[in-house]
Parts: C-alpha cells; sequence; structure tokens
C-alpha cells in the first residue's frame, strides 16, 4: 500500500518522508530557541523577545505543544526510535508545567515547585526545580536532534528517482 509523498510520489505509509524531516526540524529550531531563551534568562536576567516568554502561561503552552508534536510525530515516523523517547520526555515535561501552573494559580496546596524535583508533588528527584526543567529543556533538544539525524540518514539511504 503507497501514500502519496510530495510531488505526487508515491510512498509507503511508514515511510517519514521530508514532511517528517521538516516537522522535526521544525520542532527542534523551535526547542533551540526556548533553550537560548533560558541561558539568555540565566545570564542577563531577562528574555530576549521580552518577559512575556519567561511567564507561567508560556511555557504551559510552548511545552504543551512541543509535546503534542511529539506524540504526532509518532505518526509520521513510527521507525524513528529517538521520536518515542522524545515522546516520553516532553510529555513529562509539559506535565510538570501543568502542576507548576496549577501551583502558580494556587489550585494544588501540595508542593511549590512542580512535580518530581525538590518541592515537587512527588519529590522522587534530587534536582532543584529550574534544574530540572533545564535538564527537561536539554534532553528534549538532544533528542530532537538524535530524531532529524535519523530522518536525514533515512532520506540519504533511499535510492535517487533516477535509480528506481
Amino acid at each position: 500500500m503507497t501514500a502519496p509523498g510530495l510531488a505526487g510520489e508515491q510512498r509507503s505509509p511508514h515511510d517519514s518522508g521530508p514532511r517528517a524531516l521538516w516537522i522535526v526540524a521544525l520542532m527542534l529550531g523551535l526547542q533551540t530557541g526556548h533553550v537560548i531563551e533560558h541561558v539568555l534568562v540565566a545570564l542577563q536576567g531577562r528574555p530576549l523577545i521580552g518577559v512575556a516568554a519567561d511567564s507561567q502561561e508560556w511555557h504551559l503552552v510552548f511545552n504543551g505543544l512541543i509535546a503534542a508534536a511529539s506524540i504526532a510525530a509518532v505518526r509520521w515516523c513510527p521507525r524513528n526510535p529517538w521520536i518515542y523517547v522524545l515522546v516520553a520526555v516532553s510529555v513529562l515535561h509539559a506535565i510538570e508545567h501543568v502542576v507548576v501552573y496549577a501551583q502558580y494559580l494556587g489550585l494544588v496546596a501540595i508542593g511549590a515547585s512542580g512535580l518530581l524535583g525538590i518541592g515537587g508533588v512527588i519529590p522522587v528527584l534530587p534536582v532543584p526545580p529550574l534544574a530540572l526543567h533545564n535538564f527537561y529543556n536539554g534532553i528534549e533538544l538532544v533528542l530532537m536532534s538524535l530524531a532529524l539525524w535519523h530522518l536525514v540518514e533515512e532520506e540519504l539511504a533511499k535510492p535517487s528517482p533516477s535509480t528506481r
């Protein structure tokens, strides 16, 4: 069974294709910008694109979108092992932000610093909240890079149109 690819090309439904490559590249670019913002906040005390980029709302929405895009990427890249690890990490990161936001709004009285880090609702990791969030962001960046690398190698391994 084949599905249409770009420019009318027929592709297997398990073939990631250029669309998946560009979507993962976009996720990687956005996550890189997010990490740069965190570094700028650490170095100069404010983000480059304004204080709104460092708000609880922004982090909740951004990390929720990264988790949703990671889940959707499973459909586009079912044979990419890095996508599955990315889903696990990004969903956990998004859950952390849901808990942090609920605490920010005063809806959760237990804990004051997220889910799993020091002071969290389930404080199983001996890591301060900010370090834990930076760890999530860094791991997501590495996993997106590995997922993109896998997709690029997959595309390069395909025979060129002239040899098909």
